[in-house]
């Protein structure tokens, strides 16, 4: 079953409902019309998942466990990238924008002897492979 749109108007002369001869149905895509599918390989990513690599550009974060109330500033810091975020599991290709999916481990704060780990989106542009 398809919906429908309306194409009444208005006249401005008489104020009556002018009506087209027939209503024209709306059309909706599919969710997989058009889209890409990769193969499964991160062949267009230059940074290949696991590679160590270092923050060149000032990112500030504010998610971290233990971050500062104005932000962790994550430039010079190193770590590893774990996933490539846009793509799927099923291999469709999604529109990340920021593709690297990087963790972080800082040194354990005073008081505790556990490191706090995270992880942080970053674009290609922001780090370079250590």
């Amino acid at each position: 079953m398809q919906a429908l749109r309306s194409t009444s108007t208005t006249s401005t002369c008489t104020g009556r409902a002018a009506r087209a001869a027939a209503p024209t149905p709306l059309r909706h895509r599919s969710l997989a019309a058009g889209r890409a599918y990769a193969s499964g390989d991160a062949s267009q990513f230059t940074i290949p998942e696991g590679a160590t690599v270092r923050v060149t550009k000032p990112v500030r974060v504010f998610h971290p466990p233990k971050a500062p109330a104005d932000g962790l500033s994550l430039e010079g810091m190193t770590g590893k990238v774990v996933k490539h975020a846009a793509v799927h599991k099923d291999g469709r290709v999604l529109s990340a924008n920021l593709p690297y999916k990087v963790a972080f481990e800082m040194p354990p704060p005073a008081g505790s002897d556990k490191p706090v780990k995270f992880q942080a989106h970053l674009e290609e542009s922001e780090i370079e492979v250590v």
